[in-house]
């Protein structure tokens, strides 16, 4: 999806540039001029737009309006306490993307710590609940083999999780590939909640 502002008088529409199947969206808040209001508006728009497109990459340009942009991913992606998908595509040693095998009967797990290790979480796809107690609610529902849960095959884990508060923390992700399990170490930092 691209993005746009509104073009000044002079400025060049480079649309035509573009595939048909892109979609475009323009924010007729967003402006070239310096405006408070209309940039504090666009950057709300920015936001939601990202949070209802979830997008991998956020790439953006000009002065203002990547500045904008760039602030609207740093607080979609890392805000403390709102919920969101850890996403992590899983690729083979060639780099080329493989449907994980079942490893403990997840698609993969991970170990969320924060940097001081006052938070301390073991994740799984499906959540944090143990997997005694999805077992018993699986076997409850009639379902015998817990195995990958009945996931549908996908390259990409994702691990739903809200990051209880601010600060760096380091996630560890595993998944199986080839009959060897992988462990990945990534790191972030978390942004306080904007109230």
């Amino acid at each position: 999806m691209l993005v746009h502002g509104q073009l000044d008088r002079g400025e060049g529409d480079m649309r035509y540039l573009l595939d048909p199947s892109v979609a475009v969206k323009p924010l007729a808040t967003l402006k070239r001029p310096i405006a408070p209001v209309h940039d504090a508006l666009a950057l709300v728009q920015l936001v939601d737009i990202l949070r209802d497109l979830r997008p991998d990459i956020v790439h953006t340009h000009m002065a203002k309006a990547g500045t904008l942009g760039r602030v609207a991913a740093a607080i979609y992606n890392r805000t403390a306490g709102r919920d969101t998908d850890l996403r992590f595509e899983v690729r083979d040693a060639a780099g080329h993307p493989v449907v994980p095998e079942p490893y403990m009967g997840m698609a993969g797990h991970a170990i969320i710590a924060a940097d001081d290790f006052s938070v301390f979480v073991h994740a799984h796809p499906n959540g944090t609940i143990s997997m005694a107690s999805q077992q018993k609610f699986l076997e409850r529902e009639g379902v015998a083999d817990h195995s990958m849960h009945g996931m549908p095959a996908a390259t990409t884990i994702t691990f739903p999780y809200a990051f209880p508060k601010p600060g760096r923390y380091h996630l560890w992700v595993q998944a199986k590939v080839n009959g060897e399990v992988v462990t990945r170490r990534f790191d972030v930092t978390v942004a306080p909640t904007s109230s």
